[in-house]
């Protein structure tokens, strides 16, 4: 049976990119709800991470750049155009959107990064250094799946 991050990936899997990101927008839009009915005593920019995050896991670094921006874009719109709030420094806003903005990109860079190596370690665990050929752990996940889609089809299968 699959265990950790091999059965999340499995159920990501199974729905395209493009759910992927409406969902991710879609949460972007209630965080900033949230974060407009608060008002402006709590910062609740950390939350935008998520999306960001799950972004570039799903799909890929390229459109965690853009939801970045959206997140940044969004918490901007929230804090400056639609609050009531005045700022002592009208530059601090700005200021701290370009911050977010930076710490958004960040996060999603590490996210990307941090794909990668999983990915990497993940391939090793499952290959043979010298042939390249799946060794016994990669041969019994593979030997699961398909008889899983067996069961499933009900076909059998020969090895």
């Amino acid at each position: 049976m699959a265990y950790g991050r091999r059965s999340t990936d499995t159920a990501l899997n199974q729905h395209p990119d493009l759910a992927v990101a409406l969902t991710c927008l879609t949460l972007i839009l209630a965080i900033a709800t949230i974060n407009y009915l608060v008002g402006f005593e709590f910062a609740l920019s950390l939350l935008f991470l998520i999306p960001v995050g799950l972004v570039v896991w799903r799909i890929n670094f390229r459109m965690g750049v853009i939801f970045s921006i959206i997140s940044a874009l969004v918490w901007y719109l929230t804090d400056v155009v639609f609050s009531t709030h005045q700022h002592a420094n009208a530059f601090a806003p700005h200021l701290n959107t370009v911050l977010r903005l930076a710490l958004f990109l960040a996060a999603a860079k590490l996210t990307d990064q941090l794909k990668t190596l999983t990915d990497n370690e993940y391939r090793h665990a499952n290959t043979d250094t010298l042939t390249g050929l799946l060794n016994k752990g990669g041969f019994t996940e593979l030997a699961e799946k398909i008889i899983a889609q067996s069961l499933h089809h009900t076909r059998s299968n020969t090895f």
